[in-house]
């Protein structure tokens, strides 16, 4: 019991260590309930993400010496690139963005040393480069094309033209294929609507090994061959179609309206 007891006391302090770190960046609703987790849970590791995450964040925009609008959060639209720096903190990555290779490496230095100061491990650190592979994503700035990464792009390609053939398979298992493919085609969000029959076989089948239903083995097919035009052009000019769509089980709506271009480029 004692032992419980140090154990909760050192996860508690850590917790106020990294509440202190994180700033004014943690919603306060939030507090209590997370602080009441890692007390009776002080293994959980969910709740500690969470909170390096907003860590992350503040201490990455303190150390940058830019407004808080240069910071990319979930808080707020994204601000515009123009001749500025912007800073992403997503989770343990840090990525800095500008047109001015410069100011990336600046930006990134003085997180680097402020991070490190505080005791925190850097690692993989590059400088600024106009390719760059990122959470799983190739970055060409030349083509400002945006696209999976080929090594993986390549096997996911391969896994879903297996599950084409009709193997015998838990859902459990085409859920996780089908998470490789939705980070795939988050590029493309259009092409999510091809999932349904394969979504049924996962909820049906989730335990069980059977072999793969003909209708989802046909979705399979056609995701294998559309992955490969799941990329994003960034240089496209705006569309002044503005679309909003949504869906579910029991019926699906659809609608648009045209804009102008100066409002649809509005953050």
């Amino acid at each position: 019991e004692s032992i419980r007891i140090w154990a909760a006391i050192f996860v508690f302090l850590r917790y106020v260590r990294l509440l202190l770190l994180s700033g004014g960046f943690l919603e306060r609703s939030r507090v209590v309930s997370l602080g009441l987790c890692y007390a009776l849970c002080p293994w959980d590791g969910v709740g500690f993400f969470w909170i390096a995450q907003r860590v992350h964040a503040f201490q990455a925009w303190t150390a940058s010496g830019l407004s808080f609008d240069r910071l990319i959060h979930y808080h707020a639209h994204p601000p515009s690139l123009s001749d500025k720096v912007l800073v992403i903190a997503y989770c343990d990555n840090l990525n800095v963005a500008s047109t001015d290779p410069a100011a990336v490496n600046g930006v990134k230095d003085r997180v680097v040393a402020h991070l490190t100061g505080l005791g925190f491990g850097v690692h993989e650190e590059t400088s600024a480069s106009i390719l760059s592979t990122n959470l799983g994503y190739d970055i060409d700035g030349r083509r400002g094309i945006i696209s999976a990464r080929s090594g993986k792009l390549e096997k996911v390609i391969l896994a879903f033209e297996w599950l084409s053939w009709r193997p015998r398979i838990t859902g459990r298992h085409v859920e996780v294929l089908i998470g490789h493919a939705i980070h795939i085609l988050l590029l493309r969000r259009e092409l999510l609507c091809v999932f349904r029959s394969l979504y049924d076989f996962i909820y049906d089948r989730y335990e069980s090994r059977q072999r793969l239903w003909p209708a989802a083995a046909r979705e399979a097919f056609w995701i294998s061959q559309l992955l490969r035009l799941s990329f994003a052009d960034i240089r496209k000019e705006w569309n002044p179609e503005v679309t909003i769509s949504d869906a579910s089980l029991s019926g699906y709506a659809v609608g648009s309206s045209y804009w102008k271009q100066a409002d649809v480029r509005q953050p």
